[in-house]
C-alpha cells in the first residue's frame, strides 16, 4: 500500500460507534446504535405502494406491496404473478448462450417515467439505458447504445461482458446511471434529449485505483450524490472489508465536475449471509437525513446530515437479514424499509445451488427484520413457467405510503 493510500485511510478509520448515553428521550436504541429521528408516535399502522424489481432476465418486476407490521403471520403481501401485472419487459434479445442481452440491475423512476440501464454488455459489447413510460402501458420509449468509456478496462468490454451500470441518481435534467467497472464512471444523460451524455470519473475523490464496484445515488432534491466504493487490494481484486463513502455535489456533476462535500468510512467482516460485505445500491430517506444501504450480508442506515457519514446501526451494520441484500428502501416516512435479497431458500432438494429474489421488511427504528423474505421472482416463474429458476435481482425504485 503507498503512503498516499495509508494517509487516506488513516483519516477515516475511526472505528467509534453513536453514543447511546443522554439520547434515549430523542432516539430509539438498537443494539449498540441508535437511530435518531426515527418514528415511534401515531404511527401508521398499514402501507400500499408499487416498486419495480430490476433482474437479469431483460424485465422489471412491478410489484404491488402491502405492509402490516402488526400482523406476524405476513407483514408484507407482494403481487408478483403475471395475472397481476408483475412483468415489464424491456427486451427479448438473447446472447448466444442464451441469457439476456439486458440484464438489469438499475430501475430509477421519475414521475410516469421509469429510467433503466443494463448491467452487461450487448452482442457488440455495448451497455445501454434507456426509458419506459409507466402511463402508456409501460412502453419502453428509449433504448440507448452506447460505447464503454475507454479508461474502464476491468472488464474488458466484450459481449455479455459486466458489471456495468448497476446504480443511478437523478436531478431534475439528468439521469446519472454509474458502472461497477475500474475504472468506475457516471454517465451523466440529458433527460430531455437521452442522446446526449458524458462520463464523470471520481479518481479525484479517491485514494487511488484499488477498489472494486462503484454505487450511489442522490437525494431527494438532487443536489447531493453519494457515492460508495468498496476497497479492495487491487483494482477490481480482493475486497479489504474497507467501504469508502464520499458525498458529492449533484450540480456539480451534472457540469462534469467532481465536488466533495464529506466523506466517511464503513467497515464489514463478511460475518453475514452468502459471507461477503459488499456495498451495492442505496435510497435515500423523503427527509433527506438518512441513506439505506444495501451492504450483501448487511445492511446499513447512514446518517446524511453529520459531516463523517456515520452509520446510524453502528459502523458494522446490521447482519441478521434473510439473504444477499442489494438494495434498500424506506417507506415515504422512514418508519420502515424493504430489503432486495437474494436468497437460497431450496436447500435440501435438488435445486439446493438456485437463487430466487426476494423483499424483506425493515423496522428502522427497532433495527431488525420483520418476517421472513418474501418471492418476487421464482414465485411468478414457477407459476408461469412450472420451474424455478436460478434468479438474479438487485436494484428497485417506487413509491409506498401509509394508508
Amino acid at each position: 500500500m503507498n503512503i498516499a493510500r495509508q494517509s487516506f485511510l488513516r483519516r477515516l478509520r475511526r472505528r467509534t460507534w453513536p453514543a447511546a448515553a443522554g439520547l434515549v428521550g430523542a432516539a430509539v436504541v438498537v443494539g449498540a446504535a441508535v437511530v435518531v429521528g426515527a418514528a415511534t408516535a401515531a404511527e401508521a399502522t398499514k402501507y400500499a405502494g408499487t416498486i419495480f424489481v430490476a433482474g437479469h432476465g431483460g424485465h422489471v418486476a412491478q410489484v404491488p406491496v402491502t405492509i402490516d407490521p402488526s400482523n406476524p403471520k405476513e407483514p408484507l403481501v407482494v403481487k408478483a404473478l403475471m395475472q397481476d401485472g408483475a412483468k415489464l419487459t424491456i427486451s427479448t434479445k438473447k446472447h448466444e448462450n442464451g441469457s439476456s442481452q439486458y440484464k438489469l440491475h438499475d430501475v430509477r423512476v421519475d414521475g410516469k417515467t421509469m429510467y433503466w440501464s443494463t448491467y452487461n454488455l450487448d452482442a457488440e459489447g455495448k451497455p445501454h439505458y434507456g426509458t419506459v413510460d409507466l402511463a402508456d402501458g409501460n412502453k419502453v420509449t428509449a433504448d440507448i447504445a452506447v460505447a464503454v468509456d475507454p479508461r474502464a478496462t476491468q472488464p474488458p468490454p466484450k459481449p455479455d461482458a459486466m458489471p456495468y451500470y448497476c446504480a443511478s441518481g437523478q436531478t431534475k435534467r439528468y439521469f446519472m446511471p454509474m458502472t461497477m467497472s475500474n475504472e468506475a464512471y457516471i454517465t451523466v444523460v440529458d433527460k430531455q434529449d437521452l442522446k446526449k451524455s458524458f462520463n464523470v470519473f471520481l479518481d479525484s475523490v479517491l485514494p487511488d485505483a484499488n477498489y472494486k464496484f462503484l454505487h450511489g445515488a442522490t437525494d431527494p432534491t438532487g443536489t447531493k450524490f453519494l457515492a460508495v466504493v468498496n476497497l479492495s487490494d487491487v483494482p477490481q481484486g480482493k475486497l479489504t472489508g474497507e467501504h469508502l463513502l464520499i458525498l458529492l455535489d449533484a450540480k456539480a456533476l451534472e457540469a462534469g465536475k467532481v465536488v466533495k462535500l464529506a466523506e466517511g468510512m464503513l467497515f464489514g467482516d463478511g460475518t453475514g449471509p452468502f459471507g461477503a460485505s459488499i456495498t451495492f445500491r442505496a435510497t435515500w430517506s423523503a427527509d433527506g437525513a438518512k441513506v439505506f444501504l444495501a451492504g450483501g450480508d448487511r445492511v446499513w442506515i447512514i446518517d446524511a446530515t453529520d459531516p463523517k457519514l456515520k452509520p446510524l446501526n453502528g459502523e458494522e451494520g446490521d447482519v441478521n437479514i434473510g439473504g444477499q441484500s442489494h438494495d434498500m428502501m424506506p417507506t415515504s416516512d422512514g418508519r420502515y424499509a424493504l430489503i432486495t435479497l437474494r436468497t437460497l431458500p431450496y436447500e435440501g432438494t435438488d435445486e439446493a445451488k438456485k437463487m430466487d429474489g426476494a423483499l424483506q421488511l425493515y423496522d428502522v427504528a427497532k433495527g431488525r427484520v420483520i418476517g421472513e423474505p418474501v418471492s418476487v421472482c421464482n414465485v411468478c416463474h414457477k407459476a408461469a413457467m412450472g420451474a424455478n429458476l436460478n434468479s438474479t435481482l438487485c436494484g428497485m425504485d417506487g413509491h409506498v405510503a401509509p394508508l
